[in-house]
């Protein structure tokens, strides 16, 4: 199961059992999809934070926020992705796309390869 870039993908958190919520940046070259994570509590670096009304495919956050996290990459391959029941539950806009894309050319909480891979992604997404 591959996700594509730009793909909200919701799957059973592994310690919680709780569902979590990501955003798909498509399989990297060694065939894993590569995920950055949405949460509902912001304040870190590399964090950029939206009203959870722009993302009308999950359910919206206590705090009224989803989170996207720009500090690492999480990564589910098909095993994971079974285990966990990770589904497809939308995608965002290219308006949303271009607000990420602009903000990860700042972020400083990536290494260079996942932040080039980040880039190079969500530029796909804007026209």
């Amino acid at each position: 199961m591959s996700f594509a870039p730009g793909d909200i993908v919701s799957a059973l958190a592994s310690v919680t059992g709780y569902r979590k919520y990501f955003l798909s940046l498509g399989v990297n070259d060694a065939g894993v999809d590569c995920l950055l994570y949405l949460n509902s509590e912001g304040g870190f670096d590399g964090n950029l934070e939206f009203d959870c009304g722009r993302f009308p495919m999950i359910p919206p956050s206590d705090t009224g926020r989803t989170v996207l996290s720009l500090t690492g990459l999480a990564r589910l391959n098909e095993r994971q992705a079974k285990l966990f029941k990770a589904e497809r539950l939308g995608e965002i806009d290219a308006d949303l796309a271009r607000e990420m894309l602009n903000h990860a050319t700042t972020v400083k909480t990536l290494s260079r390869a996942e932040k080039a891979f980040v880039l190079e992604r969500l530029a796909l997404l804007v026209p």
